[in-house]
């Protein structure tokens, strides 16, 4: 439904008022009353009432003619001066100015403007910027899109002045001026700079751990406000929008921006600044020069010569040209994950322009080069990186190398930043919340404006005029949500009277975007609510006079329907991303050139072992814009990401092709892979982990993980009390959602079982890139994924079912498997769950976060286990499947104080496991890793290896067989199960020399044949 008009077209309505307003008549006798719709306010928030056709003719106090659509705007405008009914009133209804009427409504090119005469003191001294945005708000909110209205305004004159004389301002004009932003030391004293090649510290990697990629959008700068946040009226610390559809404006905004859109521009190589914090962590600790965890070598000294330092002073040193000194930060991070990494200097123009941090993480090291005559004075990110405090020192630590390229400058040592935290500014108490959910007034203090927070509406832009730089090219983007209900679409604005030049043609660009993408990704109905003006303070030039800037309404979180959307990670994901490309688009239109857009993830990726610890890892090509503007450019290479830990990322590997070969990694090993696509616009999101274990000298590959968790929807947000006024509230906490990662967790829980493994994401499977036959075993990691992401597709169960047909094993856990194939699946699907999965559904939610092993069953003498059924510290698995056994297999688990199976087993002409939780929810690693290890024993046991010493399968055994098996002894080749088997000539369980030699002997006659079958 869209606001302003309901319930007929625009013409019908103004016929409707016509004959209301001039003839007096009223609707035919049963017709349904028409109805406009106005803005007022209740309890700060604004509201929105029906007025039929009669109640807006007795509240318009002038005459007009609404013979044209511009009569009809006058009237409605008039009827929202004269301000609610009485019995509206009764209600807590209020209008947004202390008047009753307005002086007169003009509508001219495209504007609508109110005049109205208030108090003196109101306009002196009780406006303020706030309010100055809430009562254009709530104009705005009254245009219909098929209005012909792009602008609304009001102006105002003073009750106490001669009404003959006295001047209409507009509202803002009449708000006393603010302070002015004190700005950064030196900032004005430092020579002009240009649009240069230099470098710039990293904002946020697309992949944490890397360094930035120089894509199209390299030397920009975009300034980003994440809107409301917390606030103090004093006494309480408050949100600016309250609970509306279980969504708060001052959250889902910032949670959009800092998990996507940071990361789409960081990725297109642009410096990013954002208005409230970036990290969402809200641990911190913050390491000065004068800590005992800081430490420096090589004639360093303490000063204070130049203002603007952290703490009591800050170390400096010559630059070198061999880099003999060094300053260290050593961090301790309270638990395992990832912080943005800040460090404050105080720039001047004799600072090292090529200041050399390294970053020393979970992943490896990562080199960071910035130039310390920009961005001094407040904490400059290097970028998001992984620490564990499990780690040794040498991976928690921050190093400033005294190298550089010109000696006569200085390199500064002062204070080094890990993680978000929590807010820290009194106004007259702390929040006692994470800082990221902060309102900007307090985050520009403590990046060091104070002189920036003077309002929740104007910080944000004070503190990016304050934090602009002379050599920037610059622009302000500022993203909000909208009100009230029955509202929907998005409309996108400039400042109506004082707009930084270029402000329109960004605006254009971006509004463009975010249409041309929900319509051709989300929804092709979306309603575009245009292209307007009004004079808001968070895009007054008065308030940030140093780049273009627009704001964006993207959708109303009060309206049920939009709220939906909103709730839906894709949706924000896609509109971040719309986002991006406007402003790409919008810079190659400035610069004269053509845009690049970032490509999208590569798909179908594998990681396989290739023997002497040698992995492969194959993906496709992305898919990119086929002529709908939706999607990014193609792929033109590939970067590959390499961890050891499964948390952090070493520095990325450059691929020109689709496939890449690494090692040699140790055996027993375990690597963890990653990839993302580049080209000229920058670096794409990554794929999902995979996880790859090298086996032991002898062993074989005996399982493929399949990540088959790709769901992320509105269903996974994480629900939070925030407080008494808000209740609970739906929050999008992606990593406690989907990670994409979980190869990690059952690989760490399958890596002391003997053999190797290999893993790819699901579809591989089902376009048969993949030969299960291959394995023993295949460990398929459903999630949450359930019936509109598929938990198995008709081609994956058709490979599965033929597989298993030859005598494989699946160990298959998800929290819907069930629930889709029985409850909600084809016949195909019920019999595949029913006679493959061996499980039947019994019920979609088990009520238990608790795992009792079955006494007799394979799980039998395990501990009682518990996972994450509703704390959403993992993932929350809010439905937990229960099974009923069904065509021979066995319960094996169920849930504590219920009848409900939680995991069946099945043994016959195949093997089977299925779980109706997700293993890696287990809280506990060691029982992740001890249900992992009796579930392995099961699916694969030894008593089915065939010891003949035909190694080649020739059917013959000759010198060759021998030699395969001295081979797989040394480990220069990773064998198939059956040649392992066939190659342990003494069914030892392992391949050494010893069986190599033995075959020899069979080879010659000496011997007549290999040990029987191990039994």
């Amino acid at each position: 439904m869209k606001c302003g008009l309901k319930k007929m077209t625009f013409s019908g309505l103004l016929l409707a008022l016509t004959l209301i307003l001039f003839a007096g008549s009223t609707p035919a006798t049963g017709a349904a009353p028409d109805t406009l719709i106005l803005v007022f306010e209740q309890n700060g928030q604004p509201i929105a009432v029906e007025r039929t056709p009669d109640e807006l003719a007795a509240f318009v106090q002038k005459p007009v003619s609404i013979s044209e659509p511009e009569g009809l705007i006058q009237s409605l405008f008039l009827a929202w001066a004269a301000g609610p009914s009485e019995s509206e009133q009764n209600r807590g209804i209020r209008g947004w100015l202390p008047v009753t009427k307005a002086d007169q409504v003009t509508v001219t090119d495209a504007t609508v403007t109110v005049y109205v005469t208030l108090p003196l003191r109101f306009l002196t001294q009780d406006l303020t910027w706030e309010r100055n945005d809430a009562v254009l708000r709530a104009m705005a909110a009254m245009v219909n899109p098929d209005m012909p209205i792009t602008t609304v305004s009001l102006k105002a004159r003073p009750a106490e002045y001669d009404p003959e004389t006295s001047e209409y301002r507009h509202l803002d004009q009449w708000i006393a001026p603010e302070p002015p932003v004190e700005p950064k030391p030196f900032e004005k004293t430092r020579p002009e700079a240009t649009q240069d090649s230099g470098h710039r510290a990293p904002a946020q990697p697309g992949a944490p751990g890397q360094g930035m990629y120089p894509g199209s959008l390299w030397e920009k700068s975009v300034f980003i406000s994440q809107a409301h946040g917390w606030y103090s009226n004093g006494s309480f610390w408050l949100t600016q929008r309250p609970n509306t559809n279980d969504l708060v404006e001052d959250f889902l905004n910032a949670e959009a921006i800092n998990q996507y859109l940071v990361h789409y521009l960081y990725n297109a190589g642009a410096g990013v600044y954002t208005c409230r914090e970036r990290d969402m962590n809200t641990s911190m600790q913050i390491i000065d020069n004068t800590d005992p965890d800081y430490t420096d070598e090589g004639g360093w000294w303490s000063t204070t010569s130049v203002p603007g330092y952290y703490g009591a002073d800050y170390r400096a040193h010559p630059v070198t040209a061999t880099g003999h000194g060094y300053a260290s930060w050593t961090f301790t991070p309270e638990t395992a994950g990832f912080y943005e990494v800040y460090a404050w200097y105080n720039g001047a123009h004799n600072r090292s322009e090529d200041a050399r941090y390294t970053i020393s993480h979970n992943g490896g090291d990562t080199v960071v080069i910035q130039n310390q005559q920009r961005d001094g004075f407040t904490w400059k990110s290097l970028g998001r990186y992984a620490f564990d405090p499990a780690d040794p020192v040498e991976r928690r630590r921050v190093t400033l190398s005294t190298e550089g390229s010109d000696t006569s400058q200085f390199v500064i040592a002062d204070a080094v930043r890990f993680g978000g935290g929590m807010g820290s500014i009194a106004d007259p108490m702390v929040s006692n919340r994470p800082r990221w959910e902060e309102s900007g007034r307090y985050f520009a203090e403590f990046m060091g404006c104070p002189t920036c927070g003077t309002s929740t509406v104007t910080a944000m832009p004070r503190y990016a005029a304050w934090e602009h730089e002379a050599w920037e090219d610059s622009v302000y983007i500022s993203w909000h949500t909208n009100a009230p209900n029955p509202g929907t679409g998005t409309e996108t604005y400039i400042h109506s009277t004082s707009p930084y030049p270029g402000s329109d043609v960004l605006r254009d660009w971006i509004h463009d975007q975010l249409i041309n993408d929900i319509r051709a990704g989300y929804d092709p109905n979306w309603t575009d609510r245009g292209k307007r003006s009004a004079n808001f303070g968070e895009i007054n030039s008065a308030n940030n006079n140093e780049m273009p800037a627009m704001l964006i309404e993207l959708a109303f979180h009060d309206t049920p329907s939009d709220a939906l959307y909103l709730k839906d990670p894709k949706f924000r994901m896609l509109a971040a991303r719309a986002i991006y490309q406007g402003i790409e688009k919008y810079y190659a239109h400035n610069d004269g050139r053509p845009y690049h857009l970032l490509p999208e993830p590569p798909e179908l990726f594998s990681a396989r072992n290739i023997g002497n610890g040698m992995v492969q890892l194959e993906w496709t090509a992305p898919p990119y814009d086929s002529g709908d503007g939706l999607l990014g450019h193609a792929a033109e290479a590939y970067r590959v990401y390499v961890s050891e830990t499964g948390l952090g990322f070493a520095d990325a590997i450059d691929a020109s092709g689709t496939t890449i070969t690494l090692g040699p990694f140790p055996k027993g090993s375990i690597r963890y892979f990653k990839v993302s696509a580049t080209n000229t616009g920058g670096e794409s999101f990554p794929t999902p982990t995979l996880a790859v274990k090298i086996p032991e000298a002898g062993q074989q590959v005996d399982m493929l993980l399949v990540h088959a968790f790709n769901r992320l929807d509105r269903f996974a947000l994480v629900p939070r009390y925030e407080s008494g006024p808000l209740g609970t509230v739906l929050r999008m906490f992606l990593d406690r959602m989907n990670t994409f990662d979980y190869t990690v967790s059952h690989a760490k829980a399958a890596a002391d079982f003997p053999g190797g493994f290999d893993s790819c994401v699901n579809p591989v499977v089902g376009a048969g890139l993949i030969d299960l036959n291959d394995y023993r075993a295949v460990n398929w990691i459903a999630g949450e994924e359930s019936t509109a992401d598929e938990t198995f597709s008709s081609a994956e169960q058709a490979v599965v079912m033929a597989y298993l047909d030859n005598g494989g094993a699946l160990f298959a856990s998800g929290s819907e498997l069930a629930w889709d194939l029985d409850w909600h699946g084809t016949e195909a699907d019920r019999y595949f769950c029913h006679h493959y999965l061996k499980a039947a559904y019994d019920v979609d939610d088990a009520e238990s976060d608790t795992l009792v092993p079955v006494s007799g069953s394979i799980a039998d003498g395990l501990d009682i286990m518990q996972f994450d059924y509703d704390l959403y510290q993992i993932y929350g698995v809010e439905y937990p499947d229960g099974f009923f056994p069904v065509n021979g297999s066995v319960g094996i688990l169920t849930y504590q104080n219920t009848s409900h199976v939680a995991a069946v087993a099945y043994e016959g002409d195949f093997r089977v496991v299925t779980m109706g939780m997700p293993l890696e929810t287990i809280f506990a690693a060691e029982h992740r890793k001890a249900l992992m290890e009796r579930i392995l024993e099961f699916l694969m046991p030894p008593d089915d290896c065939l010891n003949t010493g035909d190694v080649d399968g020739s059917g013959t055994i000759t010198a060759a067989d021998a030699q395969l098996a001295f081979m797989i002894a040394l480990g220069l080749m990773t064998p198939t199960y059956e040649q392992a088997c066939a190659a342990d000539c003494n069914g030892d369980g392992q391949v050494t020399a010893a069986d190599a030699q033995m075959i020899f002997y069979v080879a010659l006659g000496a011997q007549p044949e290999c040990a029987d079958p191990v039994g």
